[in-house]
């Protein structure tokens, strides 16, 4: 089974691969499988749960869709088709929601839920709207805007104005002010 992740397929027997840029972990750009990393290095924990393992349970986009009413998955689809609409990105998704990433960083979730769908998405400001649950402070430059909306008309214009920010957070465009 392989994995998309940067514009590259990997496999790797038993594992979903995962390759960072090392740059995140102090380095200048050189890329590095996980675990391996070299000896006497430890994984920072941020970055351990980016390994899952391949097989039945394994956490997938399909899996955090089961058994959820076709309203959420409706709403899922729609959120994904917005942030679609700002340009290319890759899936991290693990236990806790379907994390979406640009090219530099992760940028938003999505956390399918029974009758809602909840999830994140990091801004340089904070938004005040009744669809933004909580908001914390990430960096200095950076929000989670946590967002929670039950109808499908809830991803509305504005709610795409937010996607598309969060998307240049994700391609580093606030490291440029």
């Amino acid at each position: 089974m392989g994995v998309l992740l940067d514009g590259q397929v990997l496999a790797r027997p038993g594992v979903a691969a995962v390759v960072l840029q090392h740059r995140l972990l102090g380095g200048c750009g050189e890329q590095r499988f996980l675990p391996g990393l070299k000896a006497g290095v430890s994984t920072p924990r941020f970055l351990m749960s980016l390994e899952q393992p391949a097989g039945p349970d394994a956490w997938t986009v399909e899996r955090h869709l089961q058994d959820r009413p076709g309203q959420v998955v409706d709403m899922y689809r729609r959120f994904i088709a917005l942030v679609e609409e700002c340009g290319p990105f890759s899936y991290r998704v693990n236990k806790s929601a379907v994390n979406l990433k640009g090219s530099r960083r992760v940028f938003a979730g999505a956390v399918p839920k029974h009758r809602w769908l909840g999830g994140y998405l990091d801004l340089q400001r904070e938004v005040l709207d009744p669809r933004i649950q909580r908001v914390d402070p990430y960096t200095s430059r950076l929000f989670v805007n946590f967002f929670k909306v039950a109808e499908l008309a809830e991803l509305d214009d504005v709610f795409a104005g937010w996607v598309c920010e969060a998307y240049q957070v994700g391609s580093g465009e606030h490291m440029k002010a």
